[in-house]
């Protein structure tokens, strides 16, 4: 499967609410409606983004349910020091176009231009990890291509795959005892990105890629 798709996915309803204390494997709670275009929308491989707070980039289309499992691909390039956080299944404050309560998956360049590797952080429920070490096979100084699946059905602690860009085998398992385990979940059905010094290339979402 290529890892860029040039069109939103919008799979099929979803028939059941996953319990919480397993995840949901192939199943996806989707999109739950497409919203009305609105004024000043931003168009990422067809998927539709509006301008949030503090360069934060929100879907225009929520997920349909919180304790969802989706799988988010998105490229990008990063100037020195620059960064990319996809922040899934959040919170949004309408007044102020913020992402809160989110699983955040940031990838951060150095700012020594030579440096290759990625400072790659996860957060959620007030919790930090660092996973830079499972992602030494990106290049900071090149256009980085990933997917991820969020399987936010899980408990207490959304479980996280991760794919470089030959989406073959995964690079990275927050499941794995090495990871140390997730550091939360999500509070909402909202998703997006922020980005400091980047360029956001490509997006795309749809059903998780993991099946478990």
């Amino acid at each position: 499967m290529p890892v860029f798709k040039l069109s939103f996915l919008i799979t099929s309803a979803f028939l059941g609410i996953a319990a919480l204390a397993a995840c949901s494997g192939g199943n996806n709670p989707d999109l739950a409606r497409a919203e009305a275009p609105q004024e000043g929308a931003q168009n990422i491989s067809g998927v539709s983004f509006l301008k949030g707070a503090a360069d934060t980039l929100y879907a225009a289309t929520p997920l349909s349910e919180t304790n969802s499992a989706n799988h988010y691909e998105f490229g990008f390039t990063l100037q020195p020091g620059g960064s990319v956080t996809l922040l899934a299944n959040a919170i949004l404050t309408p007044e102020t176009g913020e992402l809160n309560r989110a699983v955040e998956v940031e990838f951060r360049r150095s700012t020594d231009i030579n440096n290759p590797t990625l400072t790659v952080l996860v957060r959620a429920s007030g919790a930090e990890r660092n996973w830079s070490q499972f992602f030494t096979t990106l290049d900071a100084r090149s256009q980085v291509a990933v997917g991820i699946d969020i399987h936010n059905d899980h408990g207490g602690e959304a479980h996280i795959v991760a794919w470089g860009a030959d989406h073959e085998s995964p690079i990275f398992n927050s499941g794995v005892r090495e990871a140390g385990g997730s550091p939360g979940r999500g509070f909402g059905p909202r998703w997006g990105f922020k980005t400091l010094n980047a360029t956001l290339s490509s997006v795309a979402i749809e059903s998780p890629h993991d099946d478990h």
